[in-house]
């Protein structure tokens, strides 16, 4: 930052340089961007990281998992996975009053007696119940969720549940939320959106290839899959030149050059 104002250095003609420059990628975006210094990192990103990805295996294993309170609150809460209508507080609030752990029947069924109990009894003395019409929405709402889950209920071949999730993101409108949300983000979740759905079919092929397309498998296994596919894969945007202090590997600067170089680690 000295060179740059003090010295009237463009910043493009700064180098930093590292070995292993994955190791220091969160450190040099914090650090960049608190100092308000420019900078080009070329470093790629986890696909395993992109909150669009985690949200998405957040709203699976909500089925996975039966409905664990947790699950829905983490695939929910974000901005990503949205339900129409759906009241999130109303939900949590339920949940609470009657002690809902997990369980699609345990939900409905706990919510049903409750409902029938309010109509056939209107004397709750110890103000157990909240309003009827918080258990009628909470009804409404465990049910809309579901029914965006149901084809990911029964077992499935490979090829049609790679079909399935790749309609499910449409279904929920990722593409759209992705394309209308800050312009700062729009590159990379565009980028971690494409390489999730090009990884899905190559995961998927070669799964049909080692084990046959006839055979079905749980969402649990698709999904254990799926995790470990994403921990492998790495994604970057498009490189900026000349935008801003170049950081990026050892081996990268190989016949660039540069008034200021530093190296790092």
């Amino acid at each position: 930052k000295e060179l740059i104002l003090n010295h009237n250095v463009e910043p493009d003609k700064i180098c930093l340089a590292f070995n292993l420059i994955q190791n220091y990628s969160p450190l040099i975006r914090d650090v960049f961007t608190n100092f308000g210094i420019p900078y080009n990192l070329t470093d790629r990103y986890s696909l395993s990281t992109s909150p669009i990805v985690i949200a998405l295996i957040n709203f699976l294993e909500i089925l996975e998992n039966d409905f664990y309170y947790k699950n829905i609150f983490r695939a929910l809460t974000g901005r990503w996975i949205k339900i129409d209508g759906l009241d999130l507080s109303n939900l949590l609030r339920v949940s609470s009053n009657l002690k809902i752990v997990s369980g699609y029947k345990n939900w409905i069924e706990s919510v049903e007696r409750t409902i029938e109990e309010i109509r056939f009894n209107n004397l709750d003395e110890d103000n157990r119940f909240l309003p009827l019409e918080f258990y009628t929405k909470v009804k409404v709402d465990i049910e809309s969720i579901f029914k965006v889950l149901t084809p990911f209920r029964e077992k499935k071949k490979i090829l049609d549940f790679r079909d399935e999730l790749r309609k499910l993101v449409f279904d929920l409108d990722l593409p759209k939320r992705i394309i209308n949300d800050h312009p700062d983000y729009i590159e990379k979740n565009v980028k971690a959106v494409t390489v999730f759905l090009e990884t899905l079919d190559e995961l998927f092929e070669l799964l049909a290839k080692e084990n046959g397309v006839d055979k079905k498998y749980p969402l649990s296994l698709f999904l254990s899959q799926i995790k470990t596919a994403l921990q492998f894969t790495r994604y970057n945007i498009k490189e900026r030149h000349s935008s801003g202090v170049l950081i990026t590997s050892v081996n990268e600067i190989r016949g660039l050059n540069f008034d200021y170089v530093f190296i790092g680690g």
